[in-house]
């Protein structure tokens, strides 16, 4: 049985999924605590290279977790193209319910 995500829910309108949201000055406290946030990117440069932090080696999944986290803030995230027979269109993945996509695919190889 497929589902079917609604944009906004399942929360009742008004009512806020994150009520508490991001506290408040964090971005200002993460930025005057890193050095602007270099800090944090050294780390994971030093994690996708594989140093040994904290007398650790970093394994395979967490090197190509922090290769993605540097690309995607240093490039922006990938965007899917789906194409078909008559137009192209570019959109994040996260934009359409996997329901759509299969539709859409089966439509384009039919």
């Amino acid at each position: 049985m497929e589902t079917t995500r609604v944009v906004g829910g399942p929360f009742p309108k008004g009512i806020s999924g994150n009520p508490g949201g991001r506290p408040r000055g964090l971005t200002a406290y993460v930025r005057d605590n890193t050095d602007g946030g270099s800090e944090v990117v050294g780390l994971m440069v030093s994690v996708m290279r594989g140093d040994v932090i904290g007398g650790q080696v970093p394994r395979i999944r967490d090197r190509m977790d922090a290769a993605t986290w540097l690309a995607d803030r240093a490039f922006g995230k990938a965007v899917a193209q789906v194409e078909t027979k008559s137009l192209t269109v570019d959109m994040g993945l996260s934009g359409i319910s996997t329901g759509e996509l299969l539709e859409l695919l089966h439509k384009t190889a039919g």
